[in-house]
């Protein structure tokens, strides 16, 4: 019986561990599940299929027993497993839309910087990473896909949508949609040769909230990357002042600015104290140097974007009123029949100030009055917007999108709502699917190098099973004939 039981043993591979190799740091092994390593090979993700032809080779390599903490990327969470077994976890996990390539980066910085054993990276993303201690395993086969690179709109001097496609199968042509509020165009297009990229223009009859553009393309390796959207976006101004302003007004720009953040794309938006210091068709604000006068009397305030929702009883009936407003232009707010805000649309929206707002500025009223200054003239400056998937934060709602079974709708791009009701694009732009950073890189040879002796053991198989024959030849030797019944030379039958 011990005989049998040790050649049972002997098959299943044991292997020893060399002195030393206690307390060494487990084996880190990082699987990418980010765009590229989802997409899918023989419609499986190709994480999932790297994952099922290479665990065997790792475990073999490392030894079924030895430590891992195992880290998939989007996600972070660090799993604690054996070489023997993690894989079965890791081959559950969903594929996902995110551009994981900084984050993989990151996360195998990490693992090298926290660690001292081999790290193992399942993807095919260049890393730019030099340390022997690091074996990358990519995927080896190539994958069929078209997608949507680039989107953007415009709606002067014409509506039109520009679609940028990249082609990395050996497709020739697809069909392409553009649509916005309901109205579509779409037509086929023929494709640049594989691994090229080409922009595509469509014109539509208008521009609503919401830009899609849809590749229609049959058995894609990634769905993530045919669909793309933009939203309607309003940019904050960029203030300028270019004259010197009172503290008070610099604190309010100030102020605005840090809420409203402009962007490269905002309206920028000049602050001067005469208009003979710009040109007439520069989006501006006048802000008059107040003189001696004073304008007191009876509040009148025009039905303007800049008037809104401001507290105009409050306002002070005496104030110190400057020069006269600009001839031509719409009286917004006189004090007993003083002009102290005007405001012209054309060449430029422009707004002339021409009070000293005294305690008034220590009033919320101020702050709604100037923003809406600022806001007013820095307006239509709107813009079609798409964001990376990346770039999404928690608490956004999906309300148009198509994640993959069991996929998280947060880890798939589309429209998503902010629980105050805004909207916002978020895609996954198709970029480049390849076979791994460079197919010359012996992974194997790294992996053993990196393993060492003392990390996956020494095979003890032979040693048992020539135990094993031992025991049977003893068994043999030393087994008792006693109650045995003898055989006779002769037989008759």
């Amino acid at each position: 019986m011990g005989a049998m039981l040790l050649a049972v043993v002997a098959a299943g591979g044991p292997r020893a561990a060399m002195p030393g190799s206690k307390g060494r740091d487990p084996v880190a092994i990082v699987v990418d599940r980010g765009m590229s390593m989802s997409a899918t090979s023989g419609g499986v993700p190709r994480f999932r299929r790297l994952v099922q032809a290479r665990a065997k080779e790792i475990s073999a390599a490392l030894g079924a027993t030895t430590p891992v903490d195992w880290v998939d990327v989007p996600g972070g969470e660090v799993r604690r497993s054996n070489a023997g077994n993690w894989a079965g976890a890791a081959e559950r996990l969903a594929p996902t839309a995110i551009d994981t390539q900084e984050t993989l980066r990151q996360a195998v910085r990490d693992r090298l910087a926290t660690t001292s054993g081999p790290v193992i990276v399942l993807s095919d993303r260049p890393l730019g990473i030099d340390d022997p201690r690091l074996v990358q395993i990519a995927p080896e086969s190539k994958v069929e896909n078209v997608g949507i690179a680039a989107l953007s709109a415009r709606e002067m001097p014409s509506p039109q949508v520009m679609v940028r496609l990249r082609n990395d199968s050996g497709r020739t042509a697809a069909q392409v949609k553009v649509s916005s509020d309901g109205q579509g165009v779409g037509r086929s297009v023929d494709l640049p040769p594989r691994g090229g990229e080409q922009d595509y223009f469509f014109d539509l009859p208008a521009l609503g909230k919401t830009v899609e553009a849809s590749l229609l393309v049959a058995a894609d390796d990634q769905p993530a990357d045919d669909r793309a959207w933009l939203e309607r976006e309003g940019s904050f101004p960029r203030i300028e002042p270019r004259s010197p302003v009172s503290g008070e007004l610099r604190r309010m720009i100030d102020v605005y600015s840090k809420a409203r953040p402009p962007t490269d794309s905002s309206q920028r938006v000049a602050i001067v104290n005469s208009g003979a210091d710009l040109a007439t068709d520069v989006p501006a604000v006048i802000v008059a140097p107040p003189g001696a006068e004073r304008a007191k009397g009876t509040v009148f305030v025009a039905d303007h974007p800049i008037t809104r929702d401001v507290e105009w009883a409050a306002f002070p009936r005496d104030v110190l009123g400057a020069g006269e407003a600009p001839s031509g232009w719409t009286a917004v707010v006189s004090v007993g029949g003083r002009v102290i805000v005007a405001a012209r649309s054309q060449p430029a929206r422009q707004v002339w100030v021409g009070f000293d707002p005294g305690p008034w500025s220590a009033t919320p009223d101020y702050v709604v009055f100037w923003a809406n200054v600022f806001g007013w003239v820095g307006s239509g400056q709107e813009r079609f917007v798409g964001y990376p998937l990346g770039a999404y934060e928690g608490g956004w709602k999906s309300a148009q999108n198509a994640p993959v079974a069991g996929g998280d709708a947060t880890q798939w791009p589309g429209i998503f709502e902010s629980p105050g009701g805004e909207r916002r694009a978020f895609n996954a732009l198709a970029q480049a699917i390849s076979t791994g950073p460079d197919g010359a890189v012996d992974w194997r040879s790294r992996l053993a190098a990196a393993a060492g002796p003392g990390r996956a053991g020494v095979d003890v198989g032979p040693a048992v099973l020539l135990l094993a024959i031992g025991c049977l030849a003893g068994a043999a030797l030393t087994w008792k004939r006693t109650g045995l019944t003898p055989v006779s030379a002769a037989r008759t039958f």
